[in-house]
């Protein structure tokens, strides 16, 4: 489940970085994208994830044990979408997406609990 939310999530920054945002928006996203895409990676390969630099750090390491490039590959991808380019984002996050089934939005939903009938579970301002 915690793989197909965090391939839900990816899937609709992916749309919003193909969508005609502007520079600014789009450097965000990507930045989103980046720290997104390789929690996913690391997770979906049973990695502890992190946050802030160490999630750089443990990318580094995933990379280093499997012969792989994301970390380099993925920080490229948000310097080419500085200067407009959003194609190596886009094939990176895809490629990571792929290993694990794929972009989703079709037939993805979250259901959350019923919603609260008659005021229960309100917080009261006593007197």
């Amino acid at each position: 489940m915690v793989l197909r939310a965090a391939r839900y999530a990816i899937t609709d920054l992916l749309e919003d970085l193909v969508g005609g945002i502007e520079a600014d928006e789009r450097l965000l996203v990507a930045a989103e994208l980046w720290k997104r895409t390789a929690d996913l990676l690391l997770t979906g390969h049973g990695r502890w994830s992190a946050g802030g630099k160490r999630l750089q750090r443990e990318l580094v390491d995933y990379d280093r044990e499997r012969g792989t490039g994301y970390a380099r590959t993925l920080a490229d991808s948000v310097r080419a979408v500085t200067g407009g380019a959003t194609g190596p984002m886009i094939a990176v996050v895809t490629g990571v997406l792929e290993m694990f089934g794929g972009r989703l939005f079709e037939g993805y939903r979250v259901t959350g609990p019923p919603p609260d009938v008659g005021g229960r579970g309100r917080l009261q301002s006593g007197g």
